[in-house]
């Protein structure tokens, strides 16, 4: 359990620096959303960052933004200021992202509340299956 809150802890601290990130680019808080999995069990964390600003981009442009991203995420956060084995950046743009309400993880992984990552937003909260004891 400490570990899972320790990667939790990261998580929070990669979306902050991905918060900085977006500020810097002049991007709102609708332009963009951060989801985050963590596979607890080989200590990796994978981000998706949905961004209207990565719409209709080139190949070319594709991956000069991703570079952009992960210079940035590494200027911020250094290796030994996590314990994370490694981590995956996916960018993608509205419309070529769909998430889903209920994901099927993995056993190890877990999702990072919506919520906690982008500053109390949550895009899928609406669509969620609610446990039984919370239906009305």
């Amino acid at each position: 359990m400490s570990e899972e809150r320790s990667l939790q802890e990261d998580a929070l601290r990669f979306a902050e620096a991905v918060h900085e990130f977006a500020g810097s680019k002049g991007w709102g808080p609708d332009d963009y959303h951060i989801f985050i999995i963590i596979k607890t069990d080989i200590f990796i964390l994978m981000i998706t960052i949905v961004a209207r600003a990565f719409e209709g981009r080139t190949e070319a442009q594709k991956y000069t933004d991703f570079s952009e991203v992960m210079d940035f995420l590494e200027s911020r956060i250094k290796s030994e200021d996590h314990s994370l084995n490694y981590y995956t950046v996916a960018l993608t743009d509205r419309h070529g992202y769909s998430f889903s309400a209920n994901p099927n993880l993995w056993p190890g992984e877990i999702e990072v509340d919506e919520k906690l990552i982008n500053r109390g937003v949550s895009w899928s909260a609406p669509f969620r299956i609610k446990p039984a004891a919370e239906r009305v």
